[in-house]
């Protein structure tokens, strides 16, 4: 199986376009933390890997950020993409901010020179609890 995954505290900015393009496409986005106090990326990531126990090893998640994302396509054609690609986990890239933390979790996550970005990524449970688990 696979499930597109957001962690949103509350409805902002590209949310309600997030969930209407999910409709268009016939996708149901697992929404965590909904009315929750923002705690931080931590506590993102901690309650994604809470998920990601209740699953099995070769299902993949889509982590998508929940207010600026919006789906294009349906989920089977997101996920023939992915396995094209003969990878594991599969993360975006974002450009240089400068950001301490940021580049303190890219270190953590063994990103050395490369710049990945936490508001969309994607893999295998297996691979992606291992990742996660490092930060």
């Amino acid at each position: 199986m696979a499930y597109v995954y957001t962690y949103a505290t509350h409805r902002d900015r590209y949310f309600d376009s997030l969930m209407h393009s999910c409709d268009k496409v016939n996708i149901r986005p697992v929404v965590k933390g909904m009315g929750d106090k923002w705690k931080g990326f931590v506590v993102r990531h901690n309650e994604l890997l809470r998920f990601m126990k209740t699953l099995r090893d070769d299902d993949i998640v889509i982590n998508i950020d929940g207010f600026d994302t919006i789906v294009l396509c349906p989920l089977n054609e997101i996920i023939q993409k992915f396995k094209s690609m003969d990878c594991k986990a599969l993360f975006s890239q974002t450009s240089d901010n400068g950001n301490m933390l940021q580049k303190y979790i890219q270190w953590k996550l063994g990103f050395h020179g490369m710049k990945v970005n936490a508001g969309m990524f994607m893999g295998y449970v297996s691979k992606m609890k291992e990742i996660l688990s490092k930060v």
